[in-house]
């Protein structure tokens, strides 16, 4: 039996909006990752999270880490309407006194 390919798209609602649909792992944080970097952090950037289905740790390190060159930035990026598969993962590592979320 084949193994179908984690997948997630990206919608851009807005310039410095995005809607994530699908799971946010190793095979996918690195799409993410580029989308958020053509961005910059020149101002805040919302993740739409709602359609987001699984996210692994790969996903996690890739949104602190955009937290975190933000936060340096002086910017922000907000977690919008967080899934509860995310919101669940986000509440056991405790990132979600550390993120910035919006429910």
């Amino acid at each position: 039996m084949t193994e179908l390919p984690a997948r997630l798209d990206i919608e851009v609602i807005e310039p410095r909006r995005l809607a994530l649909h699908g799971d946010l792992d190793a095979h996918t944080a690195s799409v993410l990752e580029t989308e958020l970097d053509q961005l910059g952090t020149s101002s805040p950037v919302h993740l739409m999270m709602a359609g987001v289905t699984f996210m692994d740790s790969t996903g996690i390190r890739g949104v602190v880490s955009a937290h975190g060159r933000h936060a340096e930035a002086g910017s922000c990026l907000l977690l919008v309407d967080p899934s509860d598969a995310v919101l669940r993962i986000l509440e056991i590592t405790g990132l979600t006194d550390v993120l910035t979320l919006e429910r």
